[in-house]
């Protein structure tokens, strides 16, 4: 059957259960978030804009919670879905807060907090905060395409109908065009997540992929942070687990720290090291190579990973 779907508007309570209908109906949509926290289970219950009491008092609400099972273990997955809206005042952090507040009710293990939002939206300054995301276009690539679904997705990505799309900065843009040549020619062994889009002055930090799932390296380096870190998904609930990964691959020399559900062995640089991408990259090159081959370094860390036995966080 072939037909077309045109829409005046939609809100995200549309795009709340078009996600909640494609992670029921679709393997292949679970799949999705499974594969970012390295465990799957079978869906116990769903629940939608679920108002709770914080513990200072303030009322929040979580878009959608999928309580899940395997080996009678329970763990939650919490979605906060975005259109074009900016994120409300420490939006992320409480998201923890209403997760534990439900962990008695529900029983579950451990928890999960995605953002789920279009490509372009994740790609600002307003998904900071999320290590754990899951793109409307990646849910849409799953969907059969007669499913309404998908052309309620069609809508929430076209950035002309939607506020999100980033205002290009000529200068950030052309930054991390020169940044993807340099890093394909001189080290080519790195992974790093590449986007053809336009960057707006407020783009996100690099990332770069590892051989191993669940774990990536992200070069944190603003006038804020200034930092490199090698990012075990979801750990900062498994501290044993960690450990026993950084002991068994000696890689006891790197700070660990906490970065939202993650764990991260992180590389200080000095304030002389920085790296600003609003300016030229030709006169910041002695930096960014220095940041480069430490990022070689934490590469390698995560072969020695693999090397181990261990294939996924």
């Amino acid at each position: 059957m072939s037909f077309d779907v045109k829409f005046a508007d939609i809100e995200e309570r549309d795009t709340d259960f078009a996600i909640i209908r494609s992670f029921i109906d679709y393997e292949c949509v679970r799949n999705l978030f499974f594969s970012k926290i390295g465990k799957n289970g079978h869906l116990v219950r769903v629940y939608h804009s679920k108002v709770q009491t914080e513990s200072d008092g303030h009322v929040g609400e979580s878009d959608i919670i999928f309580i899940l099972e395997k080996d009678n273990k329970r763990f939650a997955i919490f979605v906060e879905d975005k259109i074009a809206a900016d994120p409300q005042p420490s939006q992320r952090k409480r998201y923890d807060d209403r997760a534990e507040l439900l962990k008695k009710e529900e029983q579950y293990d451990e928890y999960f907090v995605f953002l789920c939002a279009p490509e372009a939206y994740l790609g600002t300054a307003k998904a900071d905060g999320y290590d754990l995301t899951v793109s409307h276009e990646e849910i849409a690539k799953c969907l059969n395409d007669d499913d309404l679904n998908k052309f309620v997705f069609a809508f929430s990505t076209d950035e002309k109908k939607q506020g999100y799309n980033p205002i290009k900065n000529e200068p950030v843009t052309e930054f991390w065009d020169k940044l993807y040549k340099h890093v394909k020619e001189h080290h080519p062994q790195l992974i790093i997540n590449e986007s053809s889009k336009p960057r707006g002055g407020n783009a996100v930090w690099p990332e770069f992929g590892t051989n191993v799932k669940g774990l990536k390296i992200i070069w944190k380096t603003n006038i804020e942070k200034n930092c490199i870190d090698l990012t075990f998904n979801g750990l900062a609930n498994d501290l044993d687990r960690f450990n026993k990964i950084v002991e068994s691959v000696n890689a006891t020399n790197y700070v660990p720290a906490k970065t939202n559900k993650s764990m991260a062995l992180r590389v200080s640089l000095p304030t002389s090291r920085a790296v600003y991408f609003r300016e030229n990259f030709e006169k910041q090159i002695d930096n960014i190579d220095y940041c480069l081959r430490i990022i070689d370094d934490l590469f390698e860390v995560g072969n020695r990973i693999l090397r181990a036995g261990i294939d996924k966080i």
